[in-house]
C-alpha cells in the first residue's frame, strides 16, 4: 500500500507540473530521484517508473523548445548502433530478455536527450539551481524518512553520510552539485555559490566515497587556485581560508583515517572486490567485438562471484562486457564528442573547471556506474547541456514554445 501510495504522488506530482511548465518537471524528477526507494518499497520498481517519467519529459520538452540537432543526431544514432550492434550477437536466456536490454539501454539515451535539449537561459539557472542543491536536500529529507525507519540516513556500517539516498547516490548529487554549483558562480559572480561548492565537497567526503572524492577534488581544483589566488590578495580571503584550515584539522585527519582504513587492510590495496569482479567479467565476455548484451550484466544474480557487482562499477568494464570492443569505441566517441562540444561552444570563457568536469566524469567512472545509474547520469548531462551555448535547433512540432 505504500510503495503505490508514493507512486501515486509522484506521477500525480508529475503531470501537474509537466502540464504547467514542462521544465519544472525535470526539476521536481531530480527531487524524487533522491530517495532510495529500494529501502522500503520492495515489489513496486520505483527507479523503473522514474526513468520512464524522464523519458517522457524530456520528449514533451523536446517537443516544445527543441533538441539541437547536431548533438541529437550524433549521438542518438551511435548509441542506437551501440545497442542493435549488442542485441543482434546477444545470447538471449531464462534470466536476460529483449525487456531488460531495453530498460538498461534507457538510461544512456535519457542522458544523451537531456544533453540536447536546447535549454534557453532561465530554463538553464533553475535546472542548475536544484542540481546544485540535490546533496543537501536528500540530508534535510533523510531526517523525516530516518526516524520513520524508511531510510538508512548513515551508510557503510553507520560510518558514512547517506541521507535519504545511499552513500553511493548521495556522493553522485553532491559531486554533479559542484559542477552545476560552478557553472552558476561563473555565470552570476554570487559568493553563495562557491560555499554552497564546498559544502558539497563536504558531503561527498563525509559518503567516504572514494571515487567521489577524488571527482569532486578534480572538478574543484579551478576554485581552490582562485581560492588561494584571493587569500594572497585580500585579508577577507586569507583570514577565511586561515580559520577554515583550524576549523578542518580535526574532520580531516577522521576522513583520512577512514579512507586510509577502506583503502588498505593488513598493508594490501582493498578495492572492496573491484579487481577481482573485473577481471571475472573480463573472462566470461562471449565474444570481444560486439559483447554478451546491452543489460546482460544486470541479469546475472545467480552468479556467486558477481554478488555485488551486478552493476560492475566500472562504465568501461561494463561496456566492453555488454557491447564489446565496438560498442566500447562507439562510447568513447559519444562522450569524447560530448566533451569537445561543452569545450568548444562552452557559454563561459574559462575551460579549465569544464575541462575538469569532462575530466571527472571519466575517472569516476572508472569506479562506478556512472552512465547505467540514472542518478548521475542524468543531472551530469543537464549540467554538461547547461554549459554549452545555445545552438541551432529543431523543434518535434510545429508549434511555439508558449507556456515554458
Amino acid at each position: 500500500m505504500l510503495g503505490w501510495s508514493v507512486v501515486g504522488f509522484i506521477v500525480i506530482v508529475w503531470i501537474i507540473t509537466l502540464f504547467r511548465q514542462p521544465t519544472q518537471a525535470v526539476s521536481v524528477l531530480l527531487i524524487f530521484s533522491i530517495i532510495y526507494y529500494d529501502n522500503f518499497i520492495i515489489n513496486i520498481q520505483v527507479d523503473l517508473i522514474l526513468k520512464v517519467l524522464f523519458l517522457l519529459t524530456v520528449i514533451a520538452v523536446g517537443f516544445k523548445i527543441g533538441f539541437v540537432k547536431k548533438y541529437l543526431f550524433a549521438t542518438i544514432s551511435l548509441a542506437l548502433c551501440i545497442y542493435f550492434l549488442s542485441i543482434i550477437h546477444a545470447q538471449w536466456t531464462y534470466n536476460y530478455s529483449v525487456l531488460d536490454s531495453i530498460t538498461a539501454f534507457a538510461s544512456l539515451t535519457i542522458g544523451l536527450l537531456f544533453f540536447c535539449v536546447n535549454f534557453n537561459e532561465r530554463q538553464e539557472f533553475q535546472i542548475l539551481n536544484i542540481i546544485s542543491v540535490l546533496a543537501l536536500a536528500s540530508l534535510i529529507m533523510g531526517i523525516p524518512l530516518g526516524l520513520l525507519h524508511l531510510v538508512d540516513y548513515f551508510g557503510r556500517d553507520g560510518l558514512a553520510l547517506a541521507g535519504a539516498s545511499l552513500a553511493t547516490n548521495l556522493s553522485f548529487f553532491g559531486t554533479v552539485g559542484i559542477m552545476a554549483a560552478e557553472t552558476l558562480k561563473n555565470r552570476t559572480g554570487l559568493t553563495k555559490y562557491r560555499w554552497l561548492e564546498y559544502i558539497n565537497f563536504l558531503i561527498v567526503c563525509a559518503t567516504l566515497t572514494r571515487g567521489g572524492i577524488l571527482a569532486s577534488f578534480i572538478v574543484l581544483i579551478p576554485e581552490l587556485l582562485e581560492f588561494l589566488k584571493l587569500a594572497i590578495n585580500k585579508v577577507k580571503f586569507f583570514m577565511t581560508l586561515f580559520v577554515g584550515l583550524i576549523i578542518l584539522i580535526y574532520p580531516v585527519k577522521l576522513l583520512y583515517n577512514e579512507i586510509i582504513q577502506r583503502t588498505f587492510q593488513n598493508g594490501e590495496l582493498n578495492t572492496s572486490g573491484r579487481f577481482d569482479a573485473w577481471n571475472h567479467i573480463i573472462s566470461i565476455t562471449n565474444n570481444k567485438w560486439y559483447g554478451n548484451g546491452y543489460g546482460y550484466l544486470k541479469t546475472m544474480t545467480g552468479d556467486s562471484q558477481l554478488v555485488a557487482f551486478t552493476a560492475a562499477h566500472n562504465e568501461y568494464i561494463r561496456s566492453y562486457f555488454e557491447t564489446g570492443l565496438l560498442g566500447s569505441v562507439l562510447l568513447s566517441i559519444i562522450l569524447l564528442s560530448i566533451f569537445y562540444w561543452v569545450l568548444k561552444f562552452r557559454s563561459t570563457k574559462k575551460i579549465d573547471y569544464v575541462l575538469m568536469c569532462c575530466i571527472a566524469v571519466l575517472v569516476y567512472s572508472f569506479t562506478d556506474n556512472c552512465i547505467t545509474n540514472f542518478r548521475f547520469w542524468i543531472p551530469v548531462m543537464c549540467v554538461l547541456s547547461c554549459i554549452v551555448k545555445q545552438q541551432n535547433s529543431f523543434r518535434l512540432t510545429l508549434k511555439g514554445n508558449k507556456g515554458i
